[in-house]
């Protein structure tokens, strides 16, 4: 939820006239952020049935209002919804969902963060869309990819793809750090 509304910030910065590269937030809707919120597919898809839904009763005041709007308009709704953002956030798992799988559509960059705690087969999911740039960002330092099965981990499914591709590939270590209060950053590396 950071990184979305880091996003939406951005977005909304971004460009002089206040036109937005769309950004979109699929997965759960539970989040306590007000930017991540607002760009959720679910609030987004509601958002703008409901629009439809007033543009259509101004036209024709005297028609029905639908009790409900059948599940293949909110279906093709959602994907065109996905298919006009720019910048899609969701889990990892959620980029396989059959609904993003939907769209024709390839992604230029995937980022992935916190990619030192995510197992190499979750990893390969949004790889899936022919990515032209592969970024893990992630702290091999910290918490590692957790597999409770000692019969996986035999296999190798406790690995990162981070800690793979670290093993052969010189990594680029960020210098700075903008999360933690300065004088908890000084308490840490002294």
């Amino acid at each position: 939820d950071e990184l979305t509304s880091r996003l939406v910030a951005a977005s909304i910065q971004a460009v002089p006239d206040g036109t937005q590269y769309p950004v979109i937030r699929y997965g759960s809707n539970v989040t306590s952020d007000v930017f991540a919120e607002s760009v959720s597919l679910d609030r987004l898809a509601s958002a703008t049935q409901s629009a439809q839904i007033r543009s259509g009763s101004q036209h024709n005041p005297t028609a029905v209002q639908p009790a409900g709007i059948d599940r293949r308009s909110v279906q093709e709704l959602r994907e065109r919804l996905l298919s006009e953002a720019n910048v899609l956030v969701c889990t990892l798992s959620g980029s396989g969902a059959a609904l993003i799988g939907n769209i024709p559509h390839t992604f230029q960059v995937v980022i992935v963060d916190e990619a030192a705690q995510a197992h190499e087969i979750e990893t390969l999911i949004p790889l899936q869309y022919c990515c032209r740039k592969l970024i893990l960002v992630g702290d091999p330092r910290q918490l590692p990819a957790t597999v409770l099965s000692t019969y996986a981990g035999k296999f190798g499914l406790n690995r990162s793809m981070f800690e793979r591709l670290e093993s052969v590939i010189q990594p680029v270590m960020l210098t700075e750090q903008y999360r933690m209060h300065p004088e908890l950053v000084v308490s840490f590396t002294t």
